[in-house]
């Protein structure tokens, strides 16, 4: 399979007042070409930033990040250049996400790459909407004017723009209400399978992981504890923090 983002043991520490927190330690692993892989695990686990780490938000202190072979700068102003359109996240609170004083439709064809002309963008646009089911009349609205749904809809549309290598979903559908949590995850599904899209799920929701994901790590105190596929991990966990985290929640 062809391999999109491998991360070796990685490592980011944050220090305050003189003590130093170390919140990933060595974590390792890989997305290929259309897989979605999820990170589950307790709040404060490190899945999130992990996540911000990749898509070029923070630094990290050691270890090593390559994206479809090419091996990024732990620096995270370097990273964000290196990356530039072919890794996006889509946020776990889609309003403010975007820039209020700005409709969704401009919003998303800034996402697009500079070289489409005005006309190809428009064209663009139209089919994001489309691919994201949404009517072409948000376009034309703010997002304070849509339901959460919609404007996630609309989040989803902007990270594909610039067609990436590589989704981000930083708990995407943690802020939206049981029925368009489905529907988020079965539109994601069309996306990955239409586009072969590499996906990295990270979510707290176990039950969201088993129904979308192929592969799943789980994480506690900044360590992956145990990986491998749903079946492995979820339905015939070893390790006893895992087995607690999905009794927790069966």
């Amino acid at each position: 399979m062809e391999e999109i983002l491998r991360v070796s043991s990685i490592k980011k520490t944050f220090s305050k007042s003189g003590k130093s927190n170390t919140v990933i330690d060595d974590v390792s692993f890989t997305v290929n070409k259309g897989q979605c892989v999820g990170i589950v695990g307790e709040s404060g686990c490190g899945k999130s930033t992990t996540a911000r780490i990749i898509s070029g938000l923070l630094d990290f202190d050691e270890g090593e990040i390559a994206l479809s072979g090419n091996i990024l700068s732990i620096k995270n102003n370097i990273r964000l250049k290196e990356i530039q359109g072919k890794v996006q996240m889509v946020f776990q609170m889609p309003t403010e996400s975007f820039n209020p004083r700005i409709k969704l439709g401009k919003s998303i064809k800034e996402a697009m790459k500079k070289t489409l002309s005005s006309a190809e963008k428009e064209e663009k646009l139209k089919n994001l909407l489309e691919e994201c089911q949404l009517e072409y009349e948000i376009a034309d609205r703010y997002p304070r004017e849509v339901s959460g749904g919609q404007c996630q809809r609309a989040a989803i549309a902007r990270a594909l723009a610039s067609d990436p290598e590589l989704l981000i979903c930083d708990e995407a559908t943690s802020a939206l209400d049981v029925t368009v949590q489905y529907n988020i995850i079965k539109l994601l599904k069309n996306i990955q399978k239409k586009r072969q899209m590499a996906i990295l799920f990270i979510c707290h929701d176990i039950a969201l992981v088993q129904q979308f994901c192929d592969y799943v790590l789980v994480m506690n105190e900044g360590k992956i504890i145990e990986e491998g596929t749903i079946q492995d991990v979820i339905i015939n966990p070893k390790q006893i923090f895992t087995k607690k985290l999905i009794s927790s929640v069966i």
